[in-house]
């Protein structure tokens, strides 16, 4: 995609989740509906993403500091098992958080063409053609937003999170999706 349609995708997509009607809004999510042939998604994961970034980093520092006190023996060394398990954990959270970038970000969906247009957090973009696309809820640990609503593209096996909110506002965007021959599974578990 070139440079000036890469502005042009931008500057729709801020357009509508500016004008458009509003179909979920959280904290970290925002769904926009402008009829008949468009939807916008921004995803963010502020808070998990935040804190672990804020926990990882004192738990290096903290593995840093024991670890060096067990080198020069002035702690004992089976706190040295302490400091590899924090390490471990904390690489593994960092991990976590650098996959769910590759999930998170913007996304527009034009039913006219067919295409969902993804710029994503972690700095890639992806065009999918809607045909491939099958959307599914899945519960969320957030109280306020309990469930997410995700679309995946069947032939990359890729699964995007447009977004999560209250079970009653995924199921107005969830009406739209299935208005435009989009495929839903929307778990009865779901609140």
């Amino acid at each position: 995609m070139a440079v000036g349609d890469q502005d042009a995708l931008i500057d729709r997509h801020r357009k509508v989740l500016s004008q458009g009607q509003v179909l979920l809004s959280s904290s970290e999510s925002r769904i926009v509906f402008d009829p008949p042939f468009v939807l916008a998604s921004q995803s963010e994961g502020r808070v998990l993403e935040g804190a672990i970034v804020w926990v990882t980093r004192f738990a290096f520092l903290l593995s840093a500091l024991i670890g060096t006190l067990v080198v020069v023996r002035a702690a004992p060394p089976l706190l040295g098992a302490v400091v590899g398990v924090w390490t471990v954990a904390s690489i593994c959270a960092r991990l976590f958080a650098r996959a769910r970038r590759r999930q998170l970000g913007s996304f527009l969906l034009d039913f006219e063409s067919g295409q969902l247009s993804a710029r994503m957090l972690s700095g890639s973009k992806l065009e999918i053609a809607l045909s491939e696309v099958r959307a599914r809820t899945e519960r969320s640990a957030d109280s306020e937003a309990p469930v997410w609503l995700l679309v995946t593209d069947r032939a990359a096996k890729q699964t995007l999170r447009l977004g999560r909110g209250p079970g009653h506002d995924v199921d107005r965007v969830l009406a739209v999706l299935r208005r435009h021959q989009i495929h839903v599974d929307r778990k009865h578990d779901d609140p």
